[in-house]
């Protein structure tokens, strides 16, 4: 709660939107999905939340994100109490795509593909930031100027480049370390 807190303070101690991208101010958007991963057991408990998400209303939260997104031309709403709504939906529909596997939307959230980006998502996460910089008044994250499909393509290529050679044989160095100390825990003890 307290990053749209910092939002507000800081929108409306200078009145410009400049000092909204620092990370202390947009803490919510990780917030939410590490709030929904710990209670999510426990937010199934609750009889109404449980009918929210069952509720044929529900469209109306992907439609409210929608809406929100585009209302940028009004930064004081927007950068204080829309984005942390918007953050609240975007959890809420998360939870209601697992909840709702067997559904149509369920089975195309779970095409092969989609799945795929799924598994790269925290390399996309890492590589986009040097390549979808665009017109931004620091030279440096103009570099190199290319236009958006090549820049998204750019950020795939490094995707799969930094997941296949660098993520996943850390992840299997990790598992082989983990086995290798269990086993000598197991023989010292």
């Amino acid at each position: 709660m307290s990053s749209p807190i910092a939002r507000s303070v800081s929108y409306f101690t200078s009145h410009s939107t400049a000092g909204l991208g620092a990370f202390y101010v947009n803490i919510d958007h990780i917030g939410m999905g590490c709030l929904l991963a710990f209670r999510r057991k426990r937010l199934h408990t609750v009889e109404t939340y449980m009918r929210v998400l069952q509720s044929k209303l529900f469209l109306l939260v992907p439609a409210f994100i929608l809406w929100a997104t585009c209302q940028g031309n009004h930064p004081s709403i927007h950068r204080t109490v829309l984005l942390f709504l918007i953050n609240v939906s975007i959890a809420l529909c998360i939870d209601w795509a697992i909840t709702n596997h067997a559904s149509v939307v369920g089975r195309e959230l779970n095409r092969r593909w989609i799945v795929w980006i799924g598994t790269l998502s925290y390399s996309l996460y890492l590589w986009q930031q040097p390549f979808l910089h665009f017109n931004s008044n620091i030279p440096a994250l103009n570099f190199p100027p290319m236009n958006p499909v090549l820049a998204l393509a750019c950020v795939l290529g490094c995707a799969c480049l930094s997941y296949y050679l660098v993520e996943q044989p850390g992840l299997w160095l990790r598992d082989k370390l983990n086995k290798a100390w269990a086993i000598r825990a197991a023989s010292v003890s």
